[in-house]
This record gives structure tokens, C-alpha cells and sequence, in this order.
């Protein structure tokens, strides 16, 4: 079984390029590695000053990645690494990339905070979990003007700025690995979304912890949230909690709670006219015609046809009348 890296085989990478669109004709003329140390961390900032010496700038950025455990980026698996895989197969260069893991940041960041932030941009979530906000930061978007104004005018300050921009990205990069694992160990403490890390933990078979997550932060779950602690609790054999999450959420118009309710009437209790009204305050469709057409006829089956009969009444009664 391989061991879990550790700091000393961490490699974060950012780059920054001659535009955002992506393709042959995109230039990552930057290309910045921070990588941890025993003793803290050393950062690379890999500047492409000529376009014929790109061969030679991609060969240091390989040389200083074949020791590299696990790559670490935000949206680097969408856009960086395929940007630079697309630089090196055109300079006939071996691409190191494909066979480095890769912990892609943005995704544990979406599926705690999609559904809670605006945006998960990196500099919104150093703001909000790292508590640090940029001062006079060159926006990515100016860039490449930059970099064109170093290639045609030998101008530094601009490019400055982009250096800078691009320390700040490593920097975040490696104070947000620990404070992620502090969020997907106590999502409420930082204001994540508790029903998707629970998830996440259920998925990675760790359905105890997904368990305990879910119960210790019951009053910030809204319905669908719920119906997950009712799952675990009914898993566990805890049908008298998980019911009174049904009956909750049943009592408040949810579909979902009483299809569970009437599940659980008719296999559990076996009070199949419970089991029957519950199935008749369902949305119109299909699942409710086959749930109250068996219901209906375990009704007949137990009690001689009287059920059918008195659903023929009730539907009389209901009908349509006429003066």
C-alpha cells in the first residue's frame, strides 16, 4: 500500500499565460513551482524572456518536477496542466505532467462552498478561509499585456506585477492544504456546506464520520440534508429517529418523507392504510398509481375487496357533481 505524501513531496504549480483561451496558440510564459522543504518551502518562478528559448524554459520546468510526489494547483487540471502538456508535445519534449498525482484544489473547494458562495474564485476563498485580501494585485487578465510589453519594449514593472500576482497564487496554495483538511474535518466551524462534505465521506467509505458530521450539525440541514441523516439512521437500524425526520418533513409537504413514510408503513408497521393515504398525497405521476394500485390490492387481498369498494366510493364522492 503506498504511503500518504508528505510535505517534502508537494509541488504546488501555477502558471500564467498569454491568454485564457487556451490551444496552440497560448504561450504559459510563466510558470511558478513552490515546492516543501523540511524547513519550509522553496519557491521557482520559471519566466519565458524569449519565445525561441521556450525549449530550454520547459526543460527546467521538467528537471524541477521529476522529484515532485504530488502536483498540487486551483483549476490546474482544466486549464494549466493541459496548457503545458500542449507546450511541451509541440517542442518534441517528454511531458512529465501525466504521471505526477495531482490534487486539483478547486474541486474540494466547490463541493464545500458551491452552494454556500457566490463564486469560488482563488482570491475569494483567500478572503474568506484564509483571511488575507490582496493589495494592489495585477488582475490575471492584464498579464499577457505585460509579458508584450516586456517582449517588445524590455518594460519590467508591469512584469512585476505578474511575478508578484503569481507568488501570491503559490502562497495560497500552500496555506489552503491544511485549512481545507480543517473544513472537511468540521465543515461547521467554517461555515461549509455540511450535507456535501458528509457526502464526500460517505463516498470515501467513511460512512461513520459521514454519520456524526450529518447529527452534530442537524440544525443547519435543510430537507435534502435530512433525508440523508434519515438514511444513515434507518442503515443503522435507528428507524424510530430516522421516522421522526419523515414525519418532520412529511408534515411540511415534502414528497420524498412520505414516500419514505409509506415505505415504511406498509414493509415495517404493515399499517397498509396508513401506508395508503400517505401514497395518495403524492405528486401525480406513475410512482403514485403503482405504490396505491399495490397498496389497493394488499388491501383487497387482506380485507375481500371492501378496500376497492371504498376507494370506488371515495372517488364518487369526489367526483365531479352536477345540480
Amino acid at each position: 500500500m503506498a504511503s500518504s505524501p508528505t510535505v517534502t513531496d508537494l509541488v504546488c504549480l501555477d502558471t500564467e499565460t498569454s491568454g485564457l483561451a487556451g490551444g496552440t496558440g497560448t504561450w504559459a510564459f510563466m510558470t511558478g513551482l513552490l515546492r516543501g522543504r523540511e524547513d519550509g518551502w522553496t519557491l521557482r518562478q520559471f519566466l519565458l524572456t524569449r519565445l525561441d528559448s521556450e525549449p530550454a524554459y520547459l526543460e527546467a520546468i521538467a528537471t524541477e518536477l521529476a522529484s515532485a510526489g504530488l502536483l498540487v494547483s486551483y483549476n490546474g487540471l482544466s486549464f494549466d496542466i493541459p496548457l503545458l502538456t500542449t507546450r511541451f508535445r509541440l517542442s518534441g519534449q517528454a511531458d512529465p505532467l501525466p504521471a505526477l498525482p495531482h490534487l486539483d484544489l478547486l474541486k474540494p473547494v466547490r463541493r464545500a462552498y458551491s452552494r454556500v458562495w457566490p463564486d469560488c474564485r482563488l482570491a475569494s476563498v483567500e478572503q474568506r478561509l484564509l483571511g488575507f485580501k490582496r493589495k494592489d494585485d495585477l488582475p490575471g487578465s492584464e498579464a499577457p499585456a505585460a509579458w508584450l510589453a516586456w517582449l517588445r519594449a524590455g518594460e519590467v514593472t508591469p512584469l512585476a506585477g505578474v511575478l508578484r500576482h503569481n507568488r501570491w497564487d503559490l502562497l495560497s496554495l500552500a496555506a489552503l492544504i491544511p485549512r481545507l483538511g480543517e473544513v472537511f474535518e468540521d465543515p461547521g466551524a467554517f461555515d461549509a456546506d455540511v450535507r456535501a462534505v458528509a457526502a464526500y465521506h460517505q463516498a470515501q467509505g467513511r460512512s461513520d464520520r459521514a454519520f456524526e458530521l450529518l447529527k452534530s450539525e442537524r440544525r443547519r440541514l435543510d430537507a435534502a440534508g435530512l433525508m440523508d441523516l434519515a438514511r444513515l439512521h434507518r442503515r443503522r437500524g435507528g428507524w424510530d429517529q430516522a421516522r421522526a425526520i419523515w414525519d418532520q418533513l412529511a408534515d411540511e409537504g415534502d414528497a420524498e418523507a412520505r414516500t419514505e413514510l409509506a415505505k415504511y408503513h406498509e414493509h415495517r408497521t404493515r399499517d397498509l392504510r396508513r401506508a395508503l393515504a400517505l401514497a395518495r398525497e403524492l405528486p401525480p405521476g406513475p410512482p403514485k398509481e403503482r405504490r396505491c394500485a399495490r397498496l389497493n390490492a394488499k388491501l383487497d387481498a387482506r380485507d375481500g375487496g371492501s378496500s376497492g369498494l371504498l376507494d370506488a366510493l371515495t372517488a364518487a364522492l369526489d367526483g365531479p357533481r352536477t345540480g
